[in-house]
């Protein structure tokens, strides 16, 4: 599948911007749903962080490994995600626009099973969706923060 691309700007400076999307403990809860995260590192940010994600609801079992691959402060970070079915990279870059953000989200994701990459570029615009509004969730979380 092709990358996948989704922006937004947010009303508040890159340093703060970056300090809450890699707070990687925190980060599920604000974004599509809530999880269990335990971590599988030592560190809990930064290079290297590695943790698993288990969803709360029980309908969705699916349990992902998340990993940072790349930790560039107030810059970029990329995470891969490892789970039954597929393998994905989500690569942030943050771009200061004065007081605000410029937040640049890409998702690489490939199919580990037959079915997931036969479903996968029928899926495209639902997970452009997802990521857009994993997006504005934390927009709005960012900029209610004090």
């Amino acid at each position: 599948m092709p990358v996948i691309e989704a922006q937004t700007t947010i009303n508040v400076p890159v340093d703060k911007t970056f300090a809450v999307f890699s707070d990687f403990q925190n980060l599920p809860g604000i974004l599509n749903q809530a999880q269990i995260i335990r971590f599988l590192s030592e560190q809990k940010t930064g290079l290297g962080a590695k943790w698993e994600q288990t969803p709360i609801d029980p309908e969705h079992n699916n349990i992902n490994v998340h990993e940072v691959v790349e930790f560039i402060p107030e810059k970029s970070l990329t995470i891969t995600s490892l789970d039954q079915v597929s393998k994905e990279s989500f690569h942030f870059t943050f771009a200061p626009q004065g007081d605000h953000t410029l937040v640049t989200f890409k998702l690489d994701a490939k199919g580990t099973t037959f079915l997931a990459k036969l479903a996968t570029p029928f899926l495209k615009g639902m997970i452009k969706d997802n990521m857009t509004q994993d997006l504005q969730r934390m927009k709005e979380h960012i900029e209610s923060l004090p």
